[in-house]
């Protein structure tokens, strides 16, 4: 063999070497996401503290205006203490002072703006606190752009918050916080649910709970959704480059395989029908994190009880390729007869520059026994995955949706 043949042979084996590292590296990440508590830390990311040596007792350092902010500390049922801000609608805080205030807001002052402007409950996504620079600039424009008060938890285990967090635990910590808001005054059609990320599976359980025990809400706003924890691991790419469970695809049950190993379910898809309340939900495009069809599977999920029905279902079938002729033309005129009775329902339109739209507008009026509220969907042309709540449009939409009072 020539000397340019051996450098050949050594080449592919360093690379089949390197590959089988890396499939082994792949393979036990894998095995170690089966177990609750590596789980735990991939899907949280509680332990990823941002910004560092935050001062959480002066909300000024990060951005808000001095005494704009009600720094508090919750309990929850279980005995838990968690982290929280209730920062003053723009209105409220200027017509008491603004920055000749002497110190945060009072109790009595809570409840005051409470029961003078609307109240967005706000449910973050992993990973960082409360404090961090993006989520306090969409405070901001809440506040001023809404004239609403803006109320924000750190779950357990984030932040300043005791514990460790799972999914029953983030939903008791989120009915502590609504119930905290109605202890003090607030009318439950003033608040808005507003959920980034993975708070909106936090926010669209709370939504459901609310529903059920009777009450009415202002609305239900979901900015970069998932349709459940199951789904959105076979497509998730770490940092947006990365994929996690997407290699899996090529074998056979790979979404079963997913489904038994996953602990955290968060599944909005079978909660969100539930909910009987205007309802808003926004993507981005460009999303490198969570793919926008999410959004359009729960958009289209309400709209289902609309459209005709399915002749037979997944399940009374091995698949497209057992379907019989006649079975194919039932689904053909069946998916037909669906796209006709979408474009009655749903009024769609672009909104922004034609060369350079913000994004498009779906919505439809839901059918009365469903509450006959609003549903929106606001597919953005750009604006990312974190980034999207910092959008003076989103927050506009948010207004226009939920008819908040500036917005009527």
């Amino acid at each position: 063999m020539t000397d340019s043949g051996w450098e050949n042979s050594g080449f592919l084996l360093r690379s089949q070497k390197v590959f089988l590292k890396i499939g082994i590296v792949y393979v036990l990440g894998i095995i170690l996401l089966a177990f609750p508590i590596f789980q735990r830390q991939a899907i949280y990311l509680h332990n990823v503290h941002w910004p560092l040596f935050a001062r959480f007792d002066a909300p000024h350092y990060h951005g808000l205006a001095p005494f704009k902010t009600l720094n508090i500390k919750l309990t929850t049922s279980d005995d838990v203490r968690i982290g929280a801000w209730f920062i003053l609608s723009d209105s409220a805080y200027k017509s008491s002072g603004a920055f000749n205030r002497t110190q945060p807001p009072s109790l009595s002052e809570v409840t005051r703006a409470l029961k003078d402007f609307p109240t967005v409950l706000f449910f973050h996504g992993n990973a960082a606190s409360r404090a961090v620079e993006y989520r306090v600039q969409f405070y901001s424009l809440v506040t001023l752009r809404l004239r609403a008060n803006l109320f924000v938890i750190d779950y357990r285990g984030f932040a300043d918050s005791e514990s460790f967090p799972s999914e029953a635990g983030l939903n008791i910590d989120a009915r502590t916080s609504w119930d905290w808001l109605i202890e003090n005054g607030a009318d439950p059609k003033d608040i808005i649910l507003l959920g980034q990320s993975l708070g909106t599976g936090v926010a669209t359980k709370l939504a459901a709970q609310i529903t059920k025990e009777g009450m009415t809400l202002g609305g239900l706003v979901l900015t970069a959704p998932f349709s459940s924890v199951a789904k959105l691991l076979e497509t998730y790419s770490f940092a947006g480059y990365i994929p996690l469970f997407r290699p899996l695809q090529m074998f056979p049950y790979a979404s079963y395989i997913i489904d038994r190993i996953i602990h955290t379910r968060y599944d909005t898809i079978s909660l969100i029908s539930n909910v009987q309340c205007p309802i808003l939900i926004v993507h981005a495009k460009d999303d490198g994190t969570i793919p926008s069809f999410h959004s359009t599977d729960l958009f289209s999920k309400l709209l289902d009880p609309q459209l005709p029905p399915w002749p037979f279902t997944s399940d009374s079938n091995l698949g497209a390729l057992s379907w019989t002729t006649e079975q194919l033309a039932q689904i053909t005129r069946t998916a037909e007869e669906r796209a006709a009775v979408t474009q009655k329902i749903v009024i769609t339109s672009l909104t922004g520059p034609e060369d350079a739209p913000f994004g498009v507008v779906k919505s439809f009026n839901r059918l009365e026994g469903e509450g006959g509220k609003r549903v929106m969907f606001l597919e953005m042309e750009r604006g990312g995955h974190s980034d999207i709540v910092r959008s003076e449009g989103v927050i506009d939409y948010v207004g226009w949706a939920m008819r908040t009072r500036d917005y009527v």
